[in-house]
């Protein structure tokens, strides 16, 4: 019974890596003053349509100065509800949306969107964070990605 249960288990948990995607990304964004962003997102995919994308985005605050040698770098953590909406055999819109928790020099709790084009595996969008703490603390972002299937 006991191999059994394991046989199971592991058939089970191939099938659920087989449908795990890694998404890396890179980009700018900023409110008042420009800067980079990297991370990487993991969507586990529900439906054709329809996928849980959770992942980490770690970006240069507000604060970096052209000037100076110091980077104010933060890190958003995402929980998207995200949709994929199919255009053509290759290219979906996606449009994702949930809360996120920041990590900077304040804690930031609040609400993100995103919203791009999948072109195979090529990903390229924009994204807001809202803070809900501190309603003047807006971060948006435009973002390149490529996905693999893991």
């Amino acid at each position: 019974m006991k191999r059994v249960f394991l046989i199971l288990f592991a058939v089970l948990s191939i099938q659920l890596v087989k449908s795990i995607e890694l998404e890396p990304r890179a980009g700018i964004g900023g409110v008042y003053e420009w800067g980079l962003h990297a991370g990487a997102y993991v969507s586990f995919p529900v439906s054709n349509v329809f996928a849980i994308q959770t992942g980490g985005l770690l970006y240069s605050g507000d604060n970096w100065k052209n000037s100076s040698s110091k980077w104010n770098i933060g890190l958003n953590i995402p929980v998207y509800a995200s949709f994929r909406l199919p255009v053509s055999e290759t290219t979906n819109i996606r449009l994702s949306a949930g809360p996120y928790v920041g990590i900077a020099s304040l804690g930031q709790l609040g609400f993100s969107a995103e919203t791009g084009v999948e072109v195979k595996k090529v990903y390229i969008g924009a994204a807001i964070f809202q803070n809900c703490l501190n309603k003047k603390d807006t971060q948006v972002g435009i973002s390149v990605g490529y996905k693999f299937a893991l």
